[in-house]
């Protein structure tokens, strides 16, 4: 595959930057005109040469003292490429755990709105697909998910943990590979 002038790559961003400001002042229909036609002209995002990654891990937690351990393996596979008004194209991935098919592993169900989990890292991350801006290392953490959404924004604090006697005693994850974008 033959490299494109950076021009073309400098004139991608700039037509999203353009092109988000008008959608915020057009109808709908209007807009989806205006997104097909910044897909034709964005550059050519490039694909992933591994596709799916296997990454065994091993997390130990408590609760009220008792100790629980999940050895399992996080799947991560390259799901397609995806476009936002946002950022352009983008590389799409999906993450799960083997065993139970979670993107995150269960610790606590507290009530029918909030549950505990333990992140373990997002498919992008694993698969070498993360700008060295946005991170360079994951630590697993406890998060909190309310309402049964898939957010886990809401607290990572350990004090939102403590009422429940939940704590993350260690871990061990496979580290995200070294991938080839052509």
């Amino acid at each position: 595959m033959r490299k494109l002038p950076p021009i073309v790559y400098a004139l991608g961003a700039f037509s999203v930057l353009i092109i988000t400001a008008i959608l915020l002042t057009t109808s709908i229909a209007q807009s989806q005109i205006l997104m097909r036609w910044i897909a034709s002209i964005d550059p050519p995002l490039p694909l992933p040469e591994i596709t799916r990654g296997e990454f065994p891990f091993r997390v130990e937690y408590t609760i009220d003292g008792e100790t629980f351990i999940v050895e399992d393996v996080y799947i991560a596979e390259f799901a397609g490429l995806g476009f936002s008004a946002g950022v352009g194209r983008y590389r799409r991935w999906n993450g799960y755990i083997q065993s139970s098919g979670l993107a995150r592993v269960h610790v606590l169900t507290i009530d029918e709105l909030r549950t505990i989990y333990i992140s373990i890292g997002g498919p992008a991350y694993y698969m070498g697909d993360v700008s060295i801006e946005l991170t360079t290392y994951f630590t697993p953490s406890l998060v909190m998910v309310a309402s049964g959404g898939d957010n886990p924004g809401i607290g990572r604090r350990d004090e939102l943990f403590r009422p429940y006697n939940v704590e993350l005693i260690n871990w061990e994850i496979s580290s995200p590979i070294v991938n080839t974008f052509r």
